[in-house]
Parts: structure tokens; C-alpha cells; sequence
């Protein structure tokens, strides 16, 4: 039997194949978006919003460059992504996988229309 056969028949024992479908999708992004903030930082550097996050789910930042030193930072407790602007009024995002009870850091230099959000994934609960 090889390796591929063994591990199907032992995921077979137990999950269905409906559930299978669910359990694969548990970490996709779900329908529920909660908006933390919406504003501008002229700022240097600036803790933009700091929270905890309340589900399994993905910190969401878009923001527009004022100047070409603008940028936006994510961190997470494990994870953190940083974005530079190549010019300014340039539009850019991220996103940041974050378990449940992380504290989140979103820091930003040098932008506008800065939003902060979350979105819970597929097997999260709010």
C-alpha cells in the first residue's frame, strides 16, 4: 500500500467526505468582516490600532502612500509582514494569519485612507 493509499484510508476513518470539504476549508477567509479602524497618520511611525484577535483569522491593512517613504506594518505574536510604498499615492494591502488571543500591532508611516480590519476564517467563531 503506498503512503498516499494509507493516509486516505486513515483521513477516511475519520471524516466523511462532507466533512472533509468543511475541514479543508476551515482556514479559508469567512464572510465576517469586523472594520477596526479608518483614518489617516501623517506620522513617522505611528501605532495606527492595536488589538486582540478575537478568532482564528487574518489582520487586514490598505492604506494610500503620501510620500515614497510611506509604510505599514503588521505584527502579530508570530507573524508579521511590512510594506513599503514605491511612490506616493501609491495603493497597497496586507494580510496577516493570526490564531485566536494574538495581540496585533498596526503601524504605519506617511499614509491615508488607512483600513484596519479583520476577517475571521471559515472554522473560526465569534
Amino acid at each position: 500500500m503506498s503512503l498516499v493509499s494509507y493516509l486516505k484510508a486513515l483521513c477516511s476513518r475519520f471524516y466523511s467526505k462532507n466533512e472533509s470539504e468543511l475541514v479543508g476549508h476551515q482556514a479559508m477567509p469567512g464572510d465576517s468582516t469586523i472594520e477596526y479602524f479608518k483614518g489617516d497618520c501623517d506620522a513617522e511611525w505611528a501605532d495606527v490600532y492595536s488589538f486582540v484577535a478575537p478568532t482564528d483569522g487574518y489582520v487586514s491593512c490598505n492604506a494610500t502612500s503620501t510620500s515614497k517613504d510611506s509604510a505599514v506594518t503588521i505584527i502579530g505574536n508570530q507573524l508579521s509582514d511590512n510594506i513599503t510604498f514605491p511612490w506616493a499615492n501609491s495603493k497597497i494591502g496586507t494580510q496577516v494569519p493570526i490564531k485566536k488571543g494574538t495581540q496585533v500591532s498596526v503601524y504605519a508611516s506617511r499614509v491615508k485612507g488607512v483600513v484596519v480590519g479583520f476577517v475571521k476564517t471559515g472554522g473560526g467563531h465569534i
